[in-house]
């Protein structure tokens, strides 16, 4: 089982960074996200993981009853996240602020391949 850390950048006047296929994070087209690491700097306290199935079409998590999931973030910070709650098997996703940053914002995302 290998583990992944992912550079993910959300540009300076966005809110969302550009979509990363599971292809191309791990070795078999199948991971899970268990962990972010944030920038220094966070613009948003909400942050979100969106999930597509073909790299353009936004598919944002829910919860059971249809609200929208978030994760509390923080500058500086190690989340960790449930493997089951965030695969990306075999798709793509990218990380969502709340409301636009002030500049680029760089992440580091940590996934490991579902076996």
């Amino acid at each position: 089982m290998s583990i992944r850390k992912v550079p993910v950048t959300i540009r300076s006047g966005g809110t969302s960074s550009d979509w990363i296929s599971a292809d191309s994070v791990s070795d078999n087209g199948t991971a899970a996200i268990v962990g972010i690491a944030t920038p220094g700097t966070v613009d948003a306290v909400a942050l979100s993981i969106d999930f597509s199935i073909n790299g353009s079409t936004a598919l944002p998590i829910t919860d059971s009853a249809g609200a929208a999931v978030t994760i509390t973030q923080a500058a500086n910070k190690y989340i960790t996240l449930a493997p089951a709650s965030y695969p990306v098997i075999p798709a793509y996703f990218r990380l969502t602020a709340a409301s636009a940053v002030a500049a680029d914002r760089n992440y580091t995302v940590i996934l490991r391949d579902i076996v």
